[in-house]
């Protein structure tokens, strides 16, 4: 088969939530290996809620992956909820105003998923992520198009494709041995990018290279400690310093006072950024931003996270762990992390933030002397 008809893309959508049905214990079993273990689970929920919902419906290729995106971004916990939603929806604009999906159409659907997935998270192949087997399988549909091969015999589904793709892990994880072993004993990079693989959010061994560091300011109260705590493992994981503000394991405070401790930091230019946990995340920011020259943002989702340093210089970044699971929070604080203010058009409006505050500084400052 060359090519099958977009409105008759529901069969491939429902096999594959039979797929992932089917391989949930699989799923959790390799995930719990480096991970939490809840891979399978997850996918499976996302996977059947949008069974339940359009299993009596009729849909193209390109309805059906946006609506299974939608539900995986906006419904499912974790970090794979956002990445796999970013995919599958990506996938679906690039297959709208196809009548039929070639291999060529799949090659190019892959490819702009994996473009969009890159620019949102910054992962690489090798990272151990989702990038490790969509850029084989991107380039393997992409050996197929000049020849115009059909889905059953592209070079990324036959017996030479499964070789290649198990040499390119068996390169990676070479590497990721060789960095294992000398960690913590080199004091300056090597150039083996293992550090990538193990800490994809250091850049070729910042914590030996002597580079630039993001120095971080970190607080909570009592309804966000185990946050926090998970979010101070992930920071020291990937070698970013902190200052740990509080709240302690059961200590009781009032958020506002922790959330004015760490933007003063911020602002008096002790730390560069800052995070703030509390139960939503809301009361925090509401107080941080109280702090004259701070901008804190509420993220509970990759595009705002990226958005808040981009498009808003967001200095201090807040989260609420009854809002979102510990993946997905150091999922945002890589994102974060990564991100620059970008300048251009964003510049003048951060800078009319400013000029807002100064209004109602001056303005304060003169009822008082007079």
């Amino acid at each position: 088969m060359k090519a099958f008809h977009n409105k008759d893309g529901k069969p491939v959508l429902m096999r594959m939530v039979s797929g992932i049905k089917e391989n949930k214990d699989y799923l959790g079993e390799i995930d719990g290996l480096i991970g939490d273990g809840d891979h399978g689970m997850n996918m499976n929920k996302g996977f059947s809620l949008f069974q339940q919902r359009f299993e009596k419906e009729t849909f193209d290729l390109s309805e059906g992956l946006r609506e299974l995106g939608m539900i995986l971004l906006n419904e499912i916990g974790g970090s794979m909820g956002p990445i796999y939603g970013t995919v599958f929806m990506a996938m679906a604009d690039e297959a709208d105003g196809k009548d039929e999906i070639t291999v060529s159409d799949l090659y190019q659907m892959l490819d702009q998923a994996k473009k969009e997935l890159e620019e949102l998270v910054g992962a690489r192949t090798g990272d151990k992520t989702l990038m490790d087997t969509l850029t084989p399988a991107v380039a393997g549909f992409g050996k197929s198009r000049p020849g115009g091969c059909g889905y059953a015999d592209c070079p990324c589904t036959d017996e030479k494709g499964c070789r290649e793709w198990k040499r390119f892990h068996e390169g990676y994880d070479s590497k990721i041995r060789t960095c294992q072993q000398t960690w913590g004993t080199v004091k300056r990079c090597t150039g083996c990018r293992g550090c990538i693989l193990l800490y994809p959010a250091s850049e070729l061994c910042r914590r030996y290279n002597g580079g630039d560091r993001v120095k971080l300011a970190i607080g909570c109260d009592e309804a966000a400690y185990q946050l926090k705590k998970t979010i101070m493992e992930h920071l020291s994981d990937i070698g970013v310093e902190y200052e740990d503000y509080g709240a302690a394991e059961g200590e009781t405070v009032l958020y506002p006072d922790i959330a004015r401790k760490v933007a003063e930091a911020v602002a008096e230019g002790k730390y560069e950024r800052g995070i703030l946990v509390c139960g939503t995340g809301i009361g925090m920011a509401i107080t941080a931003n109280k702090v004259p020259g701070i901008r804190a943002a509420v993220c509970h989702d990759p595009y705002s996270a990226e958005r808040a340093r981009k498009s808003n210089d967001a200095q201090i970044l807040c989260m609420g762990e009854r809002v979102i699971g510990k993946e997905l929070a150091k999922c945002l604080v890589d994102i974060w992390l990564k991100a620059e203010f970008s300048g251009g058009g964003s510049l003048p409006k951060v800078k009319r933030i400013g000029e807002v505050e100064q209004y109602y500084f001056d303005k304060v400052k003169k009822q008082v002397s007079d």
